[in-house]
């Protein structure tokens, strides 16, 4: 009977629209965490303003109660804090590469998937340890 349990979830968590499949011998935590992370680096949803634990449930296919749980129980994280987290990784490549050295505050923050400038700046503090001001005066030319 797990070997039907195991078949069911891997045809499940198979990537249907690239016909692409998981890596073999993957547990079932594994494979929901694998198909996340894909998610995130591929479509980014992280830079849609107001996208929610239910739209990224539908877009991977599983119920949000376990999405949910997963990011809370695995990654320890809010799935608000999870999605901050990416944004502000994305902010801190455009401060880096330049291309952020002439957008405003809300520009940046609206670029980055933020919605308001207030979230933005806590969020960055939080995972960067300094201000968007501060972190940006080692790649910015004022």
């Amino acid at each position: 009977m797990s070997n039907n349990v195991w078949s069911w979830l891997r045809n499940l968590f198979t990537n249907k629209r690239r016909g692409a499949a998981l890596p073999p011998d993957i547990r079932p935590v594994d494979m929901l965490q694998y198909r996340l992370e894909q998610w995130m680096h591929e479509k980014k949803p992280f830079l849609k303003p107001g996208y929610t634990i239910k739209q990224m449930a539908e877009d991977l296919q599983v119920p949000a109660w376990q999405l949910s749980a997963h990011i809370n129980q695995r990654m320890g994280l809010h799935f608000s804090d999870y999605m901050n987290q990416y944004r502000v990784k994305y902010c801190e490549s455009l401060i880096q590469s330049g291309a952020a050295s002439r957008l405003s505050l809300n520009e940046v923050a609206a670029r980055c998937g933020f919605q308001h400038r207030t979230t933005f700046s806590t969020a960055f503090k939080k995972f960067t340890g300094q201000s968007f001001a501060d972190y940006s005066k080692r790649y910015f030319k004022f």
